[in-house]
């Protein structure tokens, strides 16, 4: 919710079973998140706050109803950001970034950073 942008020490943020249909643009202002798990949802998108999250290493988001990722999440990736596990199984990916998920976090990463 957009009170969690208050929280702004928060490191470890886990919604995940929680019927959301929507992760808040506010998401950006916890910029010292590391952890985020927002699993089994209904999440259709990304917002591209997280852009703002340089310091998130871990960020989980199986089990939604994805069909793409924001292009500005490959900027997470070290070395200029610290997100080295990123979790998407289960989603509605269509090819052919179906195909780069399944090269693991880094290939899906600098596909998303060449699209910026």
């Amino acid at each position: 919710p957009p009170a969690t942008a208050q929280l702004v020490k928060l490191q470890d943020l886990q919604l995940a079973y929680n019927d959301l249909e929507l992760l808040p643009r506010e998401i950006g202002f916890n910029t010292s998140l590391t952890k985020l798990k927002v699993s089994y949802n209904r999440l259709v998108n990304v917002p591209s706050e997280v852009m703002n999250l340089t310091l998130l290493k871990d960020l989980q988001l199986t089990h939604n109803n994805l069909t793409g990722l924001p292009a500005v999440l490959g900027a997470l990736a070290p070395p200029a950001g610290a997100l080295t596990d990123l979790a998407l199984a289960a989603n509605q990916f269509k090819a052919p970034f179906s195909h780069i998920l399944l090269r693991g976090t880094g290939a899906t990463l600098r596909y998303l950073r060449e699209q910026i």
